[in-house]
């Protein structure tokens, strides 16, 4: 009955089809830039996916067909991706399936769609009726390996405003590199307005939304959903001069724009004669604009927001309130005179011309008084003295760095600003009398990321410890000592904590605890690493009809004891003691056996030790 009813409509079906894409209509080349458009989007978190081959049918395809296609990835792919450049089918009748971990049944038009499986192959099986063929399909399969990266520190700025610790990093968050080294601060302000097409959009489609915010210095866009006809129809985005800065074909998904220099952008949609898609929808613009840094402002002004009507309000130069005027050494060195009595403020790196540490006669109460035979100095010969024109230099108890008084002391090599007041005496001595002095170019370094420094480098060794891991949340910037540090917050000190407990674990239980028995039933935890104590937490878990019979007691290697439970709580079920401080054992070494022992000292109610465990923190 199939066939009939077909036959019957096929010439009323081709007398209409004189403006719509059938099997006979050629489709047009695939644009010159679709490949590299695709190149630009296809980065995903999780790893990059790197195409593997090109599966497509006869065009027009066959009646009663059946051929299947297996397309692998190496050893390491993750997922394989089906991208469905061009598809048309006779819809109900004449079938792709994509197989892998799941088997996925296109029919019909789906052009622009994909198709993405678990595990390293992936299965295309194509079978057609006996009446009716179409265009068929040409589809493009991508393999993804999963993405790993060197812990090595070489910052680098992606377009989303973040810096990432090199372009490996940046690459698995699948985000494009906007410059080399750490972004420039700029901060990014979302302004929430929708921006869409039609949808679908229409065929031989040019058409652009123009986007800007006056006063700004970068603009960018982001889209909640992009889907075109891949590589035939296009959302490019133009910058003020109509050059592209950015071109997506195919269906992607939570995109971000590369930043658009000045205030201004375009979004431009193209399509060709045949097949069209949802098109694209923005849901906001960033924009960033004004001074970021004081550093980007005349003499005697510095960066501070503003207040303004409506957001964005943008940060601007404004008269510095504290009165510092903004300077460079080689301005110092060139012209001391011209600036003498002046409250500066100035970048620079500090040296130790040969700096030594000697230890002067002093009390144990006044530590202060060991002093270095030389200060420190920037430039040429402008010593650094603190704001009572003290000797501003390595002071310290012993001749070491740790003291109780307030120095400046560059715990790493690295720029600093610095802000006070500068003099020159009669004999042509430079001094810096420094009211406030703060690193300015603090960044991460180490094998772990997990160091915070004024400068870039720095070098550790590459032994992994769990505590590294909570640093890649923290923020790494100067402290209110001037100097950097990570920021210590709550959620830090608490990750801290969880990273260097060691929690070990009953390997013997459950263990069927004895009835009106007083030797009970004991339990043991061999602890092999070694340190002291210096928190210990009890956990213990046991099922008994009546907890008022119960006592627990937890043994140390040493044998000394703490009593966790002592026939307490009456008839109630069950006992569940979850991270019990036991401070009787701080100081005692953890390395040995540890014994729980749990005795019912009554009869008739029954239980069972469930498990137990020690935390180490």
């Amino acid at each position: 009955m199939k066939k009939t009813l077909i036959l019957s409509l096929i010439p009323a079906f081709f007398a209409c089809a004189g403006t719509e894409e059938g099997a006979d209509k050629p489709k047009p080349e695939l644009a010159s830039d679709w490949k590299s458009s695709i190149d630009y989007v296809e980065p995903a978190a999780g790893g990059r996916w790197t195409e593997v081959q090109v599966v497509e049918s006869a065009h027009p395809y066959t009646n009663r067909l059946t051929r299947e296609w297996t397309v692998s990835g190496n050893a390491d792919t993750t997922q394989m991706r089906v991208v469905l450049e061009r598809f048309e089918l006779e819809a109900g009748y004449d079938f792709l399936t994509v197989s892998g971990a799941t088997n996925t049944e296109l029919t019909g038009t789906r052009t622009g769609e994909e198709v993405v499986v678990d595990g390293n192959r992936v299965t295309l099986r194509f079978t057609t009726d006996a009446s009716v063929t179409g265009w068929g399909f040409r589809a493009r399969v991508f393999r993804r390996e999963a993405c790993i990266c060197p812990a090595i520190a070489n910052p680098v700025c992606g377009v989303d405003g973040q810096t990432y610790s090199n372009s490996c990093a940046a690459q698995c968050a699948g985000v494009a590199i906007a410059q080399q080294g750490r972004c420039n601060g700029q901060v990014w302000t979302s302004v929430a307005q929708v921006i869409e097409s039609a949808h679908p959009y229409t065929n031989n489609l040019t058409r652009t939304w123009p986007v800007s915010e006056g006063g700004a210095t970068s603009i960018r866009v982001h889209f909640t959903r992009i889907e075109t006809e891949r590589g035939y129809d296009f959302v490019r985005i133009l910058d003020a001069n109509n050059r592209v800065v950015a071109s997506y074909t195919g269906s992607q998904t939570d995109v971000t724009s590369p930043a658009v220099s000045g205030g201004s952008l375009t979004i431009q949609l193209t399509s060709d004669g045949s097949v069209t898609g949802y098109g694209f929808q923005v849901d906001r613009y960033d924009v960033a604009g004004g001074c970021t840094s004081d550093a980007e402002c005349s003499a005697g002004n510095s960066c501070v927001q503003v207040q303004c009507i409506r957001a964005p309000c943008f940060a601007s130069c404004q008269p510095t309130a504290n009165g510092y005027t903004d300077v460079t050494v080689a301005q110092l060195d060139g012209d001391p005179a011209r600036y003498s009595g002046q409250r500066v403020r100035v970048v620079a790196e500090p040296g130790a011309p040969g700096a030594a540490c000697t230890r002067r006669a002093c009390q144990p109460s006044n530590p202060c008084c060991n002093t270095c035979t030389a200060t420190l100095e920037i430039g040429e010969n402008i010593a650094l003295r603190d704001s009572s024109d003290g000797e501003y230099g390595c002071r310290g108890n012993e001749c070491t760095w740790g003291s109780t008084c307030r120095e400046f002391r560059p715990e790493q090599n690295g720029r600093y600003q610095f802000e006070g007041t500068f003099m020159v005496d009669s004999f042509g001595a430079k001094r810096f009398l420094i009211d406030e002095f703060r690193a300015v170019d603090c960044q991460r370094g180490g094998c772990s990321s997990h160091l915070c420094g004024n400068t870039s480098g720095l070098i550790s060794t590459c032994e992994f410890r769990p505590e590294y891991a909570c640093y890649q949340a923290a923020t790494c910037e100067a402290q209110g000592t001037g100097h950097c540090a990570f920021t210590d917050t709550p959620a830090l000190q608490m990750c801290l904590a969880g990273a260097r407990a060691e929690v070990v674990s009953a390997t013997d239980t459950p263990l069927s605890i004895p009835d009106n028995n007083t030797t009970g039933v004991s339990s043991r935890i061999a602890v092999t690493t070694s340190g002291a104590v210096n928190e210990l937490r009890v956990s213990v878990d046991i099922a008994h009809t009546y907890r008022g019979d119960l006592r627990v007691v937890v043994y140390s290697p040493s044998g000394r004891q703490h009593v966790m439970h002592d026939r307490t709580g009456g008839s109630a079920d069950g006992l569940s003691l979850i991270d019990i401080p036991a401070l009787t054992f701080t100081g005692e070494s953890r390395t040995g056996s540890w014994r729980l022992q749990v005795i019912d000292g009554a009869g008739q109610d029954v239980g069972t030790l469930n498990s137990w465990s020690l935390r180490f923190d």
